[in-house]
């Protein structure tokens, strides 16, 4: 993987760093968000670059 490749999964900091905003707001918005699924990896929580990238997408077309 070369570095402009994004990790498949991100932790909460990464996903917080891609979407511009701190570890607290994401965890205030999305952790409680129903339709941010998460994947459990040993003691860790990873979240989906795509699903990232779709709620991104979406969160555009209704503004």
């Amino acid at each position: 993987m070369n570095q402009n490749t994004p990790h498949i999964l991100l932790t909460r900091k990464e996903a917080a760093e891609l979407l511009g905003i701190s570890v607290n707001s994401f965890d205030r918005f999305f952790r409680s968000n129903p339709n941010l699924r998460s994947i459990m990896i040993g003691s860790e929580i990873r979240y989906p670059y795509q699903l990232l990238m779709d709620f991104i997408e979406a969160s555009a077309e209704h503004h």
